[in-house]
C-alpha cells in the first residue's frame, strides 16, 4: 500500500489517473516510462482493462437502485463466468450479507435504501462514499488507486476503509494507492509506502516508517502533537517551511530545491535500484472480465431493476399518450367513408405517424444521465458500452410495445379507419416499426454528441426534415432538388406512405353531385389540400477592516435548544434521529455537534417532525435569524459561470446590512479574499467539479461567501474541512478562532479531526447512535475535560500521544477495559455533567426567546435590487454559458433556414398557398425542442437558488422566477430576428402585398413570432415552475402543444371539429398565432392556379362557361379561366386567399387582435410560473411543534 500526500494543486490527483490510464486531458511526457509487470499502458487499457482502477472524488450511481442492486450488478459483472451465480429475489440477490466490503464498511442495515443523488433522495453522502469503496472492492482490480476517498466519511469509517484495503492487499496480493489530504497516525501506520508531492514535484518516497526520519535529517522539525502525514503535507507549504526548519539551516525556495535535495539523498539511489530490478521482472496477468452474453444478462437484469425502481416515468408516458390517442381520435370521430374524409384521414394518418416517431426525441438526455456511471463501468471492466446500450434497447421494448398498443389502438377505432383485422395489423406493425427506428436513431445522435446541448439543435433540425419530407406538408411534385433526396432516406417518409396505401388502397369512396352537375365535395371542397391547410442595490458610519477587527462588532444572539427531538416520519414508533437534546451556545464559541442537529437549529429541514424549544436572545427575532446567520454547506454548490470574486460580491451586496455603503461591502469582499487567501484564484471561473476549481478552492469559497454577508448571529458550517489537505483544515480552524475571538458564535460539524483540529472548539456535542447525548460540555486544552468525563466513568486511559476524537470514537464503540460494554447514553443521563448542563439551560431560559423555526423571513435588500443584481448576473451566466446560446442559435437558425429554402420562392397558387400555410404551421412546431432547452436551463438556476440562496434568504423566490424570465425573454427576443429574417423572405412572404402595405405586413409578422417566442419561454417555465422532474415538464409541455397544434385549425377545420372540441379551438394560443401570420404574410393575396390545379369540364348547351358558373361562382367564389369559352371549362376553385380564411374562421381584420391575444397568453403565463411556484415550492413544509417541559 502505498500513501500519496500533497496539498491539492500538488499533481495528487494527476499521478493517480495517470497510473490507472485515465489520461484523457493528460499529455504524458515520452520519457515517461509505465511498466505493469512486462505489459505497457496501452494494452493495459485494451486487453488487461479492469485489472487497474481508479476511484474519483465523485460519487456517480445509479440514483433509482438500491445500494444492494448496485453491488450485485458490481459482483456479477467481474465474477469469472464460470461461477454460478444465479438470479435470486430479494435485496442481497447474488450478493453474501456478511461479504466483506459490505460488513466492513458499514452498509449491510442499508441494502434496502435507494442510492439517490443531489436531486434523488436517498443514502447520506457518507454512505454513498462507502458504496463506491465498496463497489471497487468487489471489482478485484489488481493496481487499485483510491483518490481521496475518505473524503466525507468520519474517522470511524474512514479507519474500518483503510482496514479493508489493508486486508485486500495482504490476502489477494493487490497494490492500493490511495491520496488522503487528512490521515490519523493510526491511518498512516498502515501503509508500506509513501510518496511526497510538491508541485509537482517528487519530494520524497520510501518506507513509512521512514519518512519522518529522513526529513528530520534534512533539518525540518515535526512539532508536538502533529502526525506523520500532517508533517509531511506541511513540507508541501513554504509558509511552513521557516517554522519547521531546524534553526541555522538554510531554507529552500521553491519545490525544485526539495526535489534536488531529494534526488542526491541515498533513498533516492536505493529507489532507481529497485526500479531497476523491477524492469526485469515479466509475469503475466489474467483478466476475469465476463464475455458479451454474461454482460448482456447482467445488463438486462439491472435495466429491468432500475425500471422496477422507477416504474411512474413510463406508467405516465403511457397514461399521457393514451389521452392524446383518445382526444386525437375524437377529433377524427368515425370519418365518413366518401370523399369529404380524404384530407381529414391523410391528416389523421400524418399527425399520428409523428406523435409515434417522435416520443423518444427525449431519449438522449436520458443516455446522457446514465454516460458517467456507463463510463465508470467501462473503467472497472464491469461492461462493455456496446452492451449496455444493447441491453437498454431490450429493456426498454415493454415500454415502447404497451406505448404503441395504447396509442395506435384508440386513434384506429375510434376515427373508422380501415376496419379489417389485415389493415389494423399492418397499420400497428408499421407504426411499431417507425417508433423503435426512431428510437435507435435518437440514440444514436445523443451517443455521438459530446455535450447534451450540442444534441439538442440537431435532434430538432433532424425532427423537422422528417416532418416535412414525409410528402404531406410538401407534396413530392413540390420538394427543391437539394433536398428532395431527404425523402429516399426518411423513415417517417415510408411509414406515411406505407400506411396511405393501407388506409386508401382497393377502396372506391362514395360521392354526391349537387343539382348543378358539379360534386358535392368539390364544391365545398374544391382543393381538399388546401381548404385542409388552411383549416390550419446606503451609508455607513465606518471603514470595513479585518474580520477580526473592531469593525466586526455586531449584536450576537445566544442560541439554546432543549428538549430538542426531529424524526422523519411523524406517526413511525421507530427512534427518530435526535431525541431529547440539550445545549447552547455562547458568543465567542466554536461548538462542535452533528450534521442533523445543525440543519434542524439553521431551520433547513423540508421534512420530517421537530419538537422541543429553540431559544435565542431578545435581540435576534424569528424573521431576521435565518438572514443573520452564516451556513456553509458540505455541498460546494455554486453558479458556474460565476468568477470567485463576483460570487463574493454578490453574496455581500445582497446580504450584508443596508446601512453599509457598496463601497464598504466591495472593500470589505477584498479582504475576505485576503483573509481565506484566495487572491490567486479570485478571478477565475468557479465552473463545475472535475472542471474548474478544485476541491479546496470551492471549499474556501463556501466558507468565504457566508462570511461576506457579515453574519450578525451564528455561523454554521457543515463539514468545512472536508476535502482539504491538514495545513488548509488547520487554516480554516485558526479563521473559525478568528471569527469566535471577534464574539462570533459558531457552530460546525467536523469528520477526522486530528489532535489539534480538535483543541480548537471549546464545547462539544456528541451523539452516539439513535440521536441521543453521550457529552456536551467543555473540550479544554488537549481534551482533557472530555478524556476526563470518559475516563472517570470508565474507559480506558487515553494515552498522550493519542488523538482525543478518534480515542473517544473508539472507546464509545467498544467494551470497557473489564469486557463489558458501557451504555454511554445511560451514564450521561445519570451523570453530574448532564444536571449541570440542565441546570444551566434552565437558568439561560429566563433571559431568551422562543424562537419560531417556521416564523416569517424578511431579506436584508428591497425587492428592486434584489431583482437588479440577480438579472445582472443572469445575464452573465447565460453570456458566459456559450453551449446554451449557440445550441438555441443553432436551432432556431437552422430551423427557419430549413424550412424557407424547403418552400423556397413559393408562388401563390393553390399548391404555392398551402405550403405557405405550412410553412407557417412548420415553423411554430419549433416550441418542442425550445422548451427542452429551457427548461433544463431553468432546472439548473432553481438547484442553486434551492440549495443555497433561498435558504440562506439571499433573495426572494419571485426575483427567482422573473430574472428567470426576464433574461429568457430578451434573448428569446434576438432570436426572434433571427428566425424572421431566415424565415419571412426566403419563403417569398414580402411579395405578397403591395407597396403600401409591405411595412405593415412585415411588422406584424415580426411582433408575431417575437410574440410566440416570448410565449415558448414564459409557458416553458410556467410548466417546470411547480414540478420537480424536468422530463415530466417537457412531456407535459409537449403534450400540451401537441394539443394546440390539433385544434389550432389548420390540420382540422373547426367547423369539422366535434361538438364538445370546438372551445379547443378558440382557447389554444396556436390559433391566435397561427391567424396572426397568416393574415400577416399572406392575407388579401389572389390565387392563380396552375393548370394542373384548374378543374376542366364541358359547358352545358350553348351556354358559356361565365353564365354556365355565374350562380356557383357568385356564392361559392372561384374565377374561369376563359369566361366566353363554350366547349371546356377551366374553373380555379379559389380567387383570393379570404375564401380559405373564411373556412378556417380566420378575418383579415382580426389580425391586430390576435396579436394582442397572443401577448396576453405570455402575461398569463408569467403570473401561472409565479402562482405555481408559490403554490408547489416556495413553501417551507417542515412540521414543526414546539413543546416547553
Amino acid at each position: 500500500m502505498l500513501l500519496v500526500l500533497g496539498r491539492p494543486g500538488s499533481g495528487c490527483t494527476t499521478l493517480l489517473k495517470t497510473i490507472a490510464g485515465e489520461t484523457h486531458g493528460i499529455s504524458i511526457g515520452k520519457e515517461s516510462q509505465l511498466n505493469y509487470q512486462g505489459f505497457d499502458q496501452k494494452m493495459i487499457q485494451s486487453t488487461y482493462r479492469g485489472s487497474v482502477s481508479y476511484l474519483a472524488e465523485l460519487d456517480v450511481h445509479f440514483p433509482t437502485l438500491t445500494i444492494g442492486e448496485t453491488l450485485v450488478i458490481a459482483k456479477r459483472a467481474r465474477t469469472p463466468a464460470e461461477v454460478p451465480l444465479p438470479i435470486q429475489k430479494g435485496r442481497t440477490a447474488g450478493l453474501d450479507k456478511q461479504e466483506e466490503s459490505v460488513t466492513s464498511l458499514g452498509l449491510s442495515p442499508a441494502l434496502d435504501t435507494r442510492v439517490g443523488n443531489d436531486f434523488v433522495p436517498g443514502v447520506s453522502g457518507g454512505e454513498r462514499k462507502r458504496l463506491s469503496i465498496a463497489e471497487l472492492l468487489l471489482a478485484q482490480t489488481t493496481l487499485q488507486c483510491w483518490d481521496n476517498s475518505t473524503r466525507g466519511l468520519d474517522s470511524s469509517n474512514a479507519t474500518k476503509f483503510i482496514m479493508t484495503l489493508r486486508q485486500n492487499t495482504k490476502t489477494r496480493g493487490n497494490t492500493a494507492i490511495v491520496s488522503l489530504y487528512q490521515a490519523s497516525e493510526e491511518l498512516y501506520k498502515m501503509f508500506d509506502k509513501v510518496m511526497v508531492l510538491h508541485e509537482g514535484q517528487q519530494i520524497y518516497f520510501g518506507k513509512t516508517e521512514s519518512a519522518k526520519g529522513y526529513m528530520e535529517n534534512r533539518g525540518f522539525r515535526c512539532p508536538s502533537r502533529v502526525t506523520t502525514p500532517d508533517f509531511l503535507t506541511s513540507l508541501t507549504n513554504s509558509a511552513s517551511w521557516e517554522r519547521n526548519l531546524t534553526y541555522g539551516l538554510p531554507l529552500p525556495k521553491t519545490a525544485e530545491d526539495l526535489a534536488q535535495i531529494w534526488k542526491k539523498s541515498s533513498e533516492y539511489q536505493y529507489l532507481t535500484e529497485e526500479i531497476r530490478r523491477y524492469n526485469n521482472e515479466h509475469p503475466k496477468i489474467r483478466s476475469s472480465v465476463r464475455e458479451a452474453i454474461s454482460q448482456l444478462s447482467i445488463c438486462i437484469s439491472r435495466g429491468l431493476l432500475r425500471l422496477k425502481n422507477d416504474i411512474a416515468p413510463p406508467v405516465s408516458g403511457i397514461i399521457g399518450n393514451c389521452v392524446l390517442a383518445v382526444i386525437l381520435g375524437s377529433v377524427f370521430f368515425n370519418l365518413a367513408e366518401d370523399t369529404d374524409s380524404f384530407f381529414g384521414r391523410s391528416a389523421l394518418i400524418f399527425f399520428t405517424t409523428l406523435l409515434n416517431a417522435f416520443v423518444s426525441g427525449f431519449e438522449p438526455g436520458m443516455l446522457w444521465e446514465q454516460r458517467p456511471i456507463v463510463e465508470k463501468h467501462r473503467r472497472y471492466a464491469f461492461l462493455r458500452p456496446f452492451v449496455d446500450a444493447i441491453a437498454a434497447m431490450i429493456c426498454d421494448l415493454p415500454n415502447k410495445i404497451l406505448t404503441s398498443i395504447f396509442f395506435n389502438v384508440p386513434v384506429y377505432f375510434l376515427s373508422n379507419l380501415r376496419r379489417t383485422p389485415q389493415a389494423f395489423l399492418v397499420f400497428w406493425l408499421f407504426s411499431l416499426t417507425c417508433l423503435l427506428t426512431m428510437s435507435m436513431i435518437f440514440r444514436t445522435i445523443g451517443s455521438m454528441s459530446s455535450t447534451l446541448a450540442g444534441s439538442m439543435a440537431p435532434v430538432a433540425v433532424f425532427m423537422l426534415m422528417l416532418m416535412m419530407y414525409t410528402g404531406f406538408t410538401l407534396p413530392t411534385p413540390s420538394m427543391h432538388p437539394w433536398f428532395r433526396w431527404f425523402n429516399y432516406l426518411n423513415p417517417v417518409g415510408y411509414t406515411f406512405e406505407s400506411l396511405m396505401i393501407n388506409e386508401k388502397s382497393n377502396r372506391r369512396p362514395s360521392g354526391k353531385v349537387d343539382e348543378e352537375g358539379i360534386p358535392s365535395d368539390i364544391a365545398k371542397n374544391p382543393s381538399p389540400q388546401l381548404s385542409a391547410a388552411g383549416s390550419q442595490l446606503e451609508t455607513s458610519t465606518e471603514k470595513s477592516r479585518c474580520v477580526a477587527d473592531s469593525v466586526w462588532q455586531p449584536t450576537l444572539p445566544f442560541l439554546l435548544w432543549d428538549n430538542l427531538s426531529f424524526k422523519i416520519q411523524p406517526a413511525d414508533n421507530s427512534p427518530g434521529l435526535l431525541q431529547g437534546l440539550e445545549g447552547w451556545v455562547s458568543p465567542g464559541t466554536v461548538t462542535a455537534l452533528m450534521t442533523t442537529l445543525l440543519n434542524v437549529l439553521a431551520n433547513r429541514t423540508y421534512t420530517g417532525v421537530i419538537t422541543g424549544d429553540v431559544l435565542v436572545d431578545p435581540c435576534s427575532s424569528s424573521s431576521t435569524f435565518a438572514r443573520n446567520l452564516g451556513y456553509a454547506q458540505q455541498q460546494d454548490v455554486h453558479l458556474p459561470s460565476s468568477t470567485v470574486r463576483e460570487a463574493l460580491v454578490f453574496s455581500a451586496i445582497l446580504r450584508q446590512p443596508s446601512h453599509y455603503s457598496r463601497d464598504e461591502k466591495l472593500d470589505y469582499v477584498e479582504e475576505v479574499i485576503s483573509l481565506l487567501d484566495m487572491s490567486c484564484f479570485a478571478d477565475a471561473v468557479i465552473g463545475v467539479p472535475g472542471e474548474g476549481l478544485n476541491a479546496e478552492q470551492r471549499k474556501r469559497l463556501t466558507i468565504g461567501l457566508e462570511i461576506a454577508a457579515r453574519p450578525e448571529s451564528l455561523v454554521f458550517l457543515d463539514e468545512p474541512t472536508s476535502g482539504l489537505d491538514s495545513d488548509t483544515a488547520m487554516a480554516i480552524c485558526a479563521l473559525l478562532r478568528r471569527l469566535a475571538k471577534s464574539g462570533q458564535a459558531i457552530l460546525c460539524t467536523v469528520h477526522q479531526p486530528s489532535a489539534l483540529m480538535f483543541q480548537n472548539f471549546d464545547r462539544l456535542l456528541f451523539l452516539g447512535p439513535g440521536g441521543r447525548s453521550l457529552y456536551f460540555g467543555e473540550i479544554a486544552e488537549s481534551g482533557q475535560a472530555v478524556i476526563d468525563y470518559f475516563e472517570a466513568h470508565g474507559a480506558r486511559q487515553c494515552d498522550p500521544a493519542e488523538n482525543p476524537a478518534e480515542w473517544i470514537m473508539e472507546i464509545t464503540s467498544q467494551s470497557g477495559p473489564d469486557g463489558t460494554s458501557i451504555d454511554w447514553e445511560a451514564t450521561w443521563q445519570k451523570s453530574e455533567n448532564r444536571r449541570q448542563a440542565k441546570r444551566t439551560t434552565a437558568k439561560l431560559r429566563d433571559k431568551l426567546s422562543l424562537l419560531r423555526l417556521d416564523g416569517p423571513h424578511r431579506y436584508e435588500q428591497h425587492f428592486s435590487r434584489q431583482l437588479y443584481w440577480v438579472t445582472i448576473r443572469l445575464f452573465k451566466h447565460y453570456w458566459r454559458t456559450p453551449s446554451y446560446i449557440y445550441s438555441k442559435a443553432l436551432l432556431c437558425t437552422l430551423t427557419a433556414l430549413f424550412i424557407s429554402f424547403s418552400f423556397w420562392m413559393s408562388v401563390n397558387s393553390v399548391q404555392g398557398l398551402q405550403n405557405q400555410i405550412f410553412a407557417i404551421f412548420l415553423l411554430l412546431t419549433i416550441f418542442t425542442n425550445l422548451d427542452q432547452q429551457i427548461i433544463s436551463q431553468y432546472l439548473g438556476n432553481r438547484t442553486i437558488f434551492e440549495t443555497r440562496e433561498a435558504p440562506s434568504r439571499i433573495y426572494s423566490w419571485p426575483v427567482f422566477v422573473l430574472s428567470n424570465l426576464l433574461v429568457e425573454m430578451v434573448w428569446q427576443t434576438l432570436m426572434a430576428m433571427v428566425i424572421f429574417a431566415c424565415w419571412y423572405y426566403p419563403v417569398g412572404m414580402f411579395r405578397n402585398g403591395g407597396h403600401e402595405d409591405m411595412a405593415e405586413r412585415g411588422g406584424l409578422a415580426l411582433l408575431t413570432i417575437w410574440s410566440f417566442m416570448l410565449f415558448t419561454s414564459t409557458s416553458s417555465i410556467a410548466i417546470v415552475a411547480g414540478m420537480e422532474s424536468g422530463p415530466t415538464a417537457v412531456n407535459i409541455a409537449q403534450l400540451l402543444y401537441s394539443l394546440s397544434l390539433i385544434f389550432c385549425g389548420v390540420l382540422v377545420p373547426p367547423h369539422s371539429l366535434p361538438s364538445f372540441w370546438k372551445f379547443m379551438n378558440i382557447v389554444t394560443p396556436v390559433t391566435y398565432f397561427s391567424s396572426s401570420l397568416m393574415t400577416a404574410s399572406l392575407g388579401k393575396v389572389a390565387i392563380r392556379c396552375s393548370p394542373s390545379e384548374t378543374l376542366k369540364f364541358p359547358t352545358a348547351g350553348r351556354l358559356t362557361c361565365g353564365e354556365y358558373m355565374q350562380s356557383y361562382i357568385n356564392s361559392q367564389g372561384g374565377y374561369l379561366v376563359d369566361a366566353a369559352s363554350a366547349s371546356e371549362c377551366e374553373f380555379c376553385p379559389y380567387s383570393d386567399i379570404d375564401a380559405v380564411y373564411k373556412n378556417m374562421g380566420i378575418r383579415y381584420q382580426d389580425r391586430w387582435r390576435d396579436l394582442g391575444i397572443t401577448l396576453a397568453y405570455s402575461t398569463f403565463n408569467v403570473a401561472l410560473a409565479m402562482l405555481l411556484y408559490w403554490r408547489f415550492r416556495s413553501h417551507n413544509k417542515t412540521k414543526i411543534k414546539h413543546r416547553t417541559e
